[in-house]
């Protein structure tokens, strides 16, 4: 189960670009959840593993109003530095897209694989 693996294989896996999942959200949870199992040591991973999320994938409100809030955030100064970096990312690709430029395109700023895909299923 995923909540009892240890933290470089949690860390290993959150570096990966080939993780196929529906938003960053998810993995945000997951990452609060596999904290929460054991708080008292698993606390000291949140920063690293928090950094490891591409956070400019996570629609500013959810961000606003779930992740900055989180406690283990909220009491992290280099965690809200991210967030607020990523709100102001959203802001930036707004900007840019109404006067028609490019953003930023470094990995953390990539959807990982299996975000923003449609399918198109054929049956027969």
């Amino acid at each position: 189960e995923f909540y009892t693996l240890p933290f470089h294989l949690i860390r290993d896996w959150l570096s990966d670009s080939e993780i196929t999942v529906d938003s960053e959200e998810i993995l945000f949870e997951m990452v609060l959840k596999w904290v929460q199992r054991d708080p008292d040591e698993r606390e000291k991973y949140f920063g690293e593993l928090f950094k490891l999320l591409r956070l400019s994938q996570i629609k500013p409100t959810y961000l606003t109003q779930h992740v900055k809030s989180e406690k283990l955030v909220s009491s992290n100064e280099a965690c809200l530095k991210l967030v607020l970096g990523a709100v102001e990312s959203h802001a930036l690709k707004g900007e840019n897209f109404h006067l028609g430029t490019q953003v930023n395109s470094s990995i953390s700023s990539q959807p990982r694989f299996g975000q923003n895909m449609d399918v198109i299923m054929v049956i027969g």
